[in-house]
């Protein structure tokens, strides 16, 4: 959960509309994933959805260039994308409360914080370590968010509560829209999706077995 566990993959930021990545192809002794091209437009939320352990996170990690594909893509144009990327699982290291952290890290100094505050007072002097892992997605959060990036990626564990990612995808709407930027989420729920997403400037990337 600190920030080392919120990467920034690259530093270069090109100057078009739209950020395409290229088909990826794996292959393991029991599974073998394809992953389609992706398109993302500059001041878009997009979703990525799909049933359990049909390779979304496997997918986000060969986004940001974390794992290489069985074939490497003739277009690496995507290796050079500016891009923040929030990883599902965080290990937090930090050993003092979550009031010496929101201090530490200065969160409060975030426009977004005092949405998010409500859910973290309970806990405000309990131990980071000892948080429960929905509220260590909700710290994570702020971190990512207040990172400088143009490409967002933010891969959300199935277990969080529609109502903490109904606020963290209104949050990085408004980012997108606002600043210009490209985020891209996990969401399964599609009536989130559809109550969120707007369908003139955003995508949903469903990811399915066959």
């Amino acid at each position: 959960m600190e920030l080392a566990s919120i990467q920034n993959i690259s530093l270069e930021r090109d100057t078009e509309d739209n950020y395409d990545f290229p088909t990826f192809y794996f292959s393991f002794s029991n599974k073998k994933f394809y992953f389609r091209p992706l398109s993302l437009e500059v001041g878009s939320l997009n979703f990525i959805s799909g049933e359990k352990k049909c390779g979304k996170s496997l997918f986000l990690k060969t986004l940001t260039s974390q794992i290489k594909p069985n074939e490497i893509p003739q277009n690496k144009k995507f290796l050079n994308y500016d891009i923040i990327y929030k990883p599902q699982t965080i290990s937090p290291k930090y050993s003092n409360t979550l009031h010496n952290f929101i201090l530490d890290y200065s969160l409060k100094s975030s426009k977004y914080f005092q949405i998010c505050e409500k859910l973290l007072s309970p806990y405000i002097n309990e131990p980071i370590q000892s948080l429960p892992e929905e509220i260590n997605q909700i710290i994570s959060f702020i971190l990512f968010i207040n990172r400088e990036s143009l490409i967002y990626i933010f891969d959300c564990p199935s277990s969080l509560s529609s109502q903490t990612k109904i606020i963290f995808w209104n949050i990085l709407k408004e980012i997108s829209k606002n600043q210009d930027k490209i985020t891209l989420v996990v969401e399964n729920n599609m009536e989130i999706i559809n109550n969120i997403i707007d369908k003139d400037n955003g995508k949903v990337y469903v990811i399915k077995k066959f």
